[in-house]
């Protein structure tokens, strides 16, 4: 394959990588960052503390677990943040007008930053690397070493032997 190829597969696969956490943490932070209707206090929502996985102020995997107060139903709430610490807080329930509940800290201007950052982390962490994959490429491709390794081709050429070396063998 040609370097430009390359080049175009591995930004394929850097944006199917991050299709994934969009798939997963961006509804919620796209509903969370809506500004129609006002947020209200979720009154009789039993909620347990948020519990995070990960480096704290670095990248963080929160989920939030509580029973919806009109249903009765357990409900999860997963966040992906970075830059900022919400290991084993308590927060409020909120609810919008239309009904989508969420975090009282995840609706603050300081959670929603968290939260994008942690996707612009994400991407340029991304980018670092495909950037490193393709120098590690074009690097192979100028010293003019195969990629990947080549089998043996097996000579054609015959081998003349003497009528006394072919009666002995």
């Amino acid at each position: 394959m040609e370097y430009h190829q390359v080049r175009g597969a591995a930004r394929i696969v850097l944006l199917l990588m991050m299709a994934a956490p969009m798939f997963l943490f961006g509804p919620l932070l796209a509903r969370d960052g809506s500004f129609m209707g006002r947020w209200e206090f979720a009154a009789g929502a039993s909620v347990e503390p948020i519990e995070c996985q990960g480096v704290p102020y670095v990248a963080q995997y929160c989920q939030l677990k509580f029973i919806n107060p009109v249903s009765g139903r357990a409900v999860q709430l997963d966040y992906l943040l970075s830059g900022d610490d919400w290991s084993d807080r308590n927060p409020d329930v909120v609810r919008s007008a239309n009904g989508h509940y969420t975090s009282s800290i995840a609706v603050t201007s300081k959670g929603m930053i968290s939260r994008i950052g942690a996707f612009l982390g994400l991407f340029l962490l991304g980018f670092l690397l495909e950037q490193l994959f393709l120098n590690m490429y074009f690097q192979t491709l100028r010293r003019g070493e195969p990629i990947a390794p080549q089998a043996p081709q097996q000579s054609r050429e015959t081998v003349a032997l003497s009528r006394d070396r072919r009666d002995h063998l």
